[in-house]
């Protein structure tokens, strides 16, 4: 049953198989520990949220939040209890955006995306910088060849620059 104000959207684009996206609101949905093949950016829009990472430790986040998470590393990020929240959440291929980034000024920065801990940022211009993008992927005016130069400008200029990635261990990354 649907609570009333809930709702759930999802984008994707076979001409962009390497970027999907979703918008929820005003839900209460949790979900256990999980991980992603991909490397994802989410945000949180509304209310508070418990994120939890072996690598991230936990700690509660609200509005205007911006969470990194890499690809294969184990999360969860759920409401507080008896509370709704509202987040954005976009999916990014691993091999995509590591090629991007290699292209880009920051090659030698991100050497290979899986190998990092989560991080959360707190800075308003990179909420409202990523939740733009979210935006203008949903927008069904634009174009695919807008909605393309604005992720990859969007992620090379706005966010990347400003992000600081740490570097997991080996030994820390694996299952023994």
């Amino acid at each position: 049953m649907k609570e009333q104000g809930t709702s759930v959207e999802f984008w994707s684009d076979p001409r962009m198989p390497y970027v999907e996206t979703r918008r929820a609101c005003a839900i209460r949905t949790c979900y256990k520990a999980h991980s992603h093949p991909t490397f994802s950016i989410g945000a949180v829009d509304q209310g508070n949220s418990i994120f939890t990472s072996h690598f991230g430790g936990t700690q509660q986040i609200d509005a205007g939040t911006l969470v990194l998470v890499p690809a294969h590393v184990e999360h969860a990020c759920n409401p507080v209890p008896d509370q709704a929240w509202s987040y954005q959440m976009m999916h990014l291929d691993a091999r995509w955006l590591n090629q991007l980034l290699q292209e880009t000024a920051h090659k030698d920065a991100y050497q290979d995306i899986p190998q990092f801990k989560p991080v959360l940022y707190k800075q308003p211009k990179m909420y409202h910088d990523f939740s733009c993008l979210n935006s203008q992927l949903f927008d069904t005016a634009l174009s695919y060849w807008e909605k393309e130069q604005t992720l990859i400008t969007t992620l090379t200029e706005l966010l990347f620059p400003y992000i600081q990635l740490e570097f997991l261990a080996p030994q820390h990354y694996a299952q023994q």
